[in-house]
């Protein structure tokens, strides 16, 4: 069995990947590639590679904070680190280019975030609104209570000139520009990138960077294995055992299952593996101990 071949994990499937190594590309995928090369400023809008690639990297953000929790006994240690999704909207007409309301509004306001919160990592996305206003989702890994995250939220806008009126009383602050919710368990991760983060709506694009995020969720290593023999037979033995919903293609297998939440890989050392990866991972983000 080729080696070329491998298995990617989600949070609920896994993925087996065909090997088409020698198989010659047609004239359309040519094309698309050589214009992707030649793609090398922002064209306001989410590719589809892009919008892959933060999936995949929100997800095992998530996956590797649910490993974690799961697999440690200490209270102590225990973090129960949840991720929080905010929707930041600006407060009157923007009046300056996209650009400035990222350097004057945005970058500081997670500036404050980070040192006024604890914020550790975090990842923004930026859109157009109906109105042609620029706003902004971010996730982070942190709780902030609403008012204060509503307060800080319009203070920025105040300083940057966004409004002439500088929010008060900050224990009780209001105002309809910012939305604070918990993401309730950290499988659902998913379906928020999907609803919020990755969507295009094709409305105006937006100008320079449409997306970041701090510099450690860049480094994620995604959980992955060689599709070998002994993990062929491994996979088949619990098929086996257990059903769930197989989708075959042309150049990949789709399994339906989760193998860090499906009861039929509890006991089998793929869930090991893939545990193992997000361990490292959330010890890389969060400078944890490794767990014995």
């Amino acid at each position: 069995m080729s080696s070329k071949q491998s298995v990617q994990f989600s949070s609920n499937h896994f993925v087996i990947y065909r090997d088409n190594s020698g198989k010659t590309a047609t004239e359309k995928q040519i094309v698309a590639l050589s214009q992707s090369w030649k793609r090398n400023e922002y064209n306001g809008y989410l590719s589809r590679a892009t919008r892959s690639k933060i999936v995949k990297m929100l997800n095992c953000w998530a996956e590797s904070i649910y490993v974690y929790d799961k697999c440690q006994n200490s209270d102590e240690l225990r973090k129960n680190r949840k991720l929080r999704f905010l929707t930041l909207t600006l407060s009157a007409r923007q009046s300056m280019i996209d650009n400035d309301v990222k350097r004057r509004l945005l970058i500081p306001f997670i500036s404050d975030l980070k040192r006024l919160f604890h914020v550790e990592h975090y990842f923004w996305r930026a859109e157009a609104q109906k109105n042609g206003n620029i706003h902004f989702h971010l996730v982070i890994d942190a709780f902030i209570d609403k008012s204060k995250v509503n307060y800080l939220w319009d203070w920025h806008q105040w300083k940057s000139g966004i409004t002439d009126v500088m929010p008060t009383e900050i224990e009780k602050y209001h105002s309809p520009s910012t939305r604070i919710e918990a993401i309730q368990g950290n499988e659902a991760v998913a379906g928020y990138i999907t609803k919020y983060v990755t969507k295009n709506e094709g409305g105006r694009k937006i100008f320079g960077r449409i997306w970041g995020c701090s510099d450690g969720l860049r480094e994620l290593v995604f959980p992955a294995v060689a599709f070998t023999q002994e993990v062929a037979e491994e996979i088949i033995r619990v098929e086996d055992k257990h059903v769930y919903e197989v989708v075959k293609r042309d150049v990949f297998i789709l399994h339906m299952a989760s193998v860090l939440r499906h009861k039929c890989f509890e006991d089998s050392w793929l869930r090991t593996e893939i545990e193992d990866v997000y361990l490292l991972n959330y010890r890389q983000l969060y400078s944890s101990p490794l767990i014995e």
